[in-house]
């Protein structure tokens, strides 16, 4: 492999010429196919030349980008709206004693710090600065997560450096107003909570992984939950739910053994081996077994139960299920006689709304929906079904409860241009109460926005839901720049949510869309299996279809519409544009799974196959080659212009999954249009460690969209005709 023309000069021509092709091709033979990878030695992240290769591309990139005109004017108005909230808020917790912990951010920081208040009224306190701690010499923290244990009195705090999913745990105590000595290496978030306090508050539980080196292939294999007693020396850290500990469980290497429970008196603890998986085997563990050292678990539920949560109300067990109910239905089960081939039914599936969510409280089971994964609804279940009306229309709601035994039930309401709305409800008086922590904001620019919630026909009939975010009077005749997102992958729906650094985007004139294609959930199960494996294709199917109709319609044209997406999006976005480039201005592809065939040579690749397929099973073997935007770049087609965004710290997707589709484009000598890599070595997955680094590559995104779409306050004087 050959590096050429690396010298950083200001002269943009002269600035990294690219990877060479005269790096040793490698050719492998899936069954009957046989494929020639040029680009093998990019997978090869201890390669020096390759590292010095992600440098200089991402120098090149960043030189580029910074050329673009408007592009600070976007970053200013980012900061415009992001100061019109004096603090932000995030990840609020109420123990029972009615003290509240929240993450606070400064309109002036850059990032978020905890504080913690006696009640709602009381004066804040900030308990922990992640800017002030420094652990191996290194003090650039932010806070991935934190959990305080059920009095409120120690907060285990879950920290990580340049963008990393690779956490450390530090232990706050109250009374001491410190950290403890103890800190915990080596932990990972793979269920969104990053500690669990055992009832007694004497220590918690985390998951734990053996490996420290990012892109080994073995980083995430053999993950084991521990659970750790406060002051005690972290070598006792005991291996309490593993393939390890529990040999006979169907627990296979690449699962992520996860325990978890939601009640100070719960008598049983809920491990399930998780991952992508679309279902799991669940099993229990009495409470006070753990204590005792007993290890003897027992199997719960079967995959083909197909729970999706559940939570354990004494000795019974309520879980939402999609078994024969493909929208989900709230069941319950007693320990006592535990069959989860007949289980007591309590809310019945719903015939076009999906269930999300559910919490029990000594009121009732209050549990939301979702239609098209837009439009949100809140229910009580007591005897009877009931809708409660929210005080407002959103497209998305969030629940969250103290416990089973107290009424109290706090509801987050939000929408793609409506603020997040916090509230206590009262079934008392059917009421709503906010809570504002915070001083509201107001954004009058919003008022002159509208949403669009569509449905398309696709290829194949179904019936496609689409957001569209324009201003009012939108003139529908094909010039507007649009941006297209996508994603419709592991049955996740792309809900709508408050962003205004994204609605940038619209006040600049553009129109932005976000497609909910299959593969994710916003239409239940059935939704998400029709996007998986060997039904992968209507995933950018859909994708091309939502774009031929914004064509049509007259919301853009073909020289004015741009497609993003990221992670496994990178499928979707990648196969759109090798299948329909004529379709596209430009293509934005962020932290991107462009390689299909190679997945399971990433750290975490095993998990990725439940979803897209194992290399090795034939018939998954023919769906991985379909799906590889890589391996379908033609040298006789003209692509759209393409920018990559990859983070060196990234755990989940490997960056040389991004460099061979950059490398391959660049390579391709008809081509005069633009392939751009923005690199990060300080950075993961995306690029949302600081509000800084959030805000500096979103608006490398919108401006490289904008320049492409030939908007008028963004050019590249010093552009190349080709990057060479």
């Amino acid at each position: 492999m050959i590096l050429a023309g690396c010298k950083n000069t200001n002269k943009i021509k002269d600035i990294n010429k690219p990877l060479q092709s005269k790096s040793e091709s490698v050719t492998d033979i899936y069954f009957d196919t046989i494929i020639t990878d040029p680009y093998r030695q990019i997978e090869d992240l201890n390669d020096t030349t390759v590292l010095k290769w992600f440098k200089a591309q991402g120098e090149y990139a960043n030189t580029f980008l910074s050329n673009i005109s408007g592009k600070e004017n976007l970053i200013k108005l980012m900061k415009t709206y992001d100061n019109r909230k004096t603090v932000h808020l995030d990840n609020i917790k109420v123990t029972k004693k009615e003290g509240y912990f929240y993450l606070k951010r400064k309109s002036d920081e850059d990032i978020f710090k905890l504080y913690y208040r006696e009640s709602l009224s009381s004066k804040e306190e900030l308990l922990f600065d992640p800017s002030d701690l420094k652990l191996d010499n290194y003090n650039n923290f932010i806070i991935y997560d934190y959990s305080p244990d059920w009095d409120g009195n120690k907060i285990a705090i879950a920290v990580a450096s340049g963008g990393s999913d690779k956490m450390q745990i530090v232990i706050y105590d109250r009374t001491a107003k410190g950290i403890l000595p103890q800190v915990i290496k080596n932990s990972f978030n793979a269920s969104g909570q990053a500690a669990l306090w055992l009832p007694d508050n004497k220590g918690f539980l985390y998951l734990g992984y053996t490996s420290d080196t990012t892109q080994n292939t073995n980083t995430l294999l053999n993950t084991k939950t521990m659970y750790y007693k406060i002051g005690d020396d972290l070598s006792n850290a005991a291996d309490v739910f593993s393939k390890a500990t529990c040999p006979d469980f169907d627990i296979k290497p690449e699962d992520f053994p996860d325990v978890s429970f939601n009640n100070q008196n719960n008598k049983y603890l809920l491990g399930v081996a998780s991952g992508p998986n679309s279902f799991d085997d669940g099993y229990y563990l009495k409470t006070q077994d753990l204590y005792k050292g007993k290890l003897n678990w027992k199997l719960l539920y079967k995959k083909e139960h197909k729970v999706i949560r559940g939570v354990f109300v004494d000795n019974d067990f309520v879980f939402v299920s999609v078994k024969n109910a493909p929208n989900g239905n709230i069941s319950k089960i007693s320990l006592n006689n535990p069959d989860f081939n007949s289980p007591e039914i309590l809310v019945h599936e719903k015939s076009d709304e999906v269930i999300q969510d559910f919490k029990i409280t000594s009121s009732g089971l209050y549990y939301t929906t979702t239609k098209n994964g837009v439009e949100a609804k809140l229910y009580l279940y007591k005897d009877e079904n009931k809708e409660i009306n929210l005080p407002g229309k959103f497209g998305r709601i969030f629940i969250e409860n103290k416990s089973y035994s107290e009424p109290d039930l706090w509801v987050t309401a939000t929408g793609w241009i409506t603020d997040k709305k916090r509230m206590k409800y009262k079934l008392k008086n059917n009421k709503f109460t906010e809570e504002n922590l915070a001083p509201k904001a107001d954004f009058p620019e919003f008022e002159n926005f509208k949403v669009e919630e569509l449905t398309i026909k696709t290829h194949d009939g179904e019936l496609v839901p689409l957001s569209v975010i324009s201003k009012k009077g939108v003139k529908k005749d094909g010039n507007n720049p649009t941006l297209l997102y996508g994603y419709g992958a592991y049955g996740i729906s792309w809900r709508p949510y408050f962003m205004p650094d994204w609605l940038t985007w619209v006040e600049k004139g553009g129109i932005l869309c976000f497609s909910h294609i299959r593969g994710g959930g916003e239409k239940g199960d059935n939704w998400h299996k029709m996007g998986q494996k060997q039904n992968k294709p209507n995933s950018w199917k859909d994708f091309i279809a939502c774009s031929e109709y914004l064509i049509e319609n007259k919301y853009t044209s073909n020289k004015k519409l741009v497609i993003y997406g990221g992670s496994a999006g990178g499928i979707v976005i990648g196969r759109s544009m090798t299948e329909s480039p004529d379709l596209y201005a430009a293509v934005i592809c962020e932290a991107g799974m462009l390689n299909a065939v190679r997945f399971e040579n990433m750290p975490g690749g095993l998990n990725h196959a439940k979803e897209f397929g194992h290399i090795t099973d034939s018939a998954d073997c023919k769906d991985l080659i379909e799906m590889d935007a890589y391996l379908h770049i033609d040298d006789k087609v003209k692509y759209p212009p393409f920018l990559a965004v990859v983070g060196m710290n990234d755990l989940r997707v490997s960056q040389w999954q991004s460099g061979k589709f950059v490398a391959k484009l660049q390579e391709n000598n008809w081509s005069d249009n633009t392939s751009l890599m923005m690199v990060d070595f300080n950075e993961g997955h995306y690029f949302n460690s600081t509000k800084t680094k959030s805000m500096e590559k979103l608006a490398s995104i919108f401006s490289f969209a904008f320049w492409q779409t030939d908007h008028p306050d963004y050019n590249q004087p010093k552009a190349p005709t080709q990057i060479r």
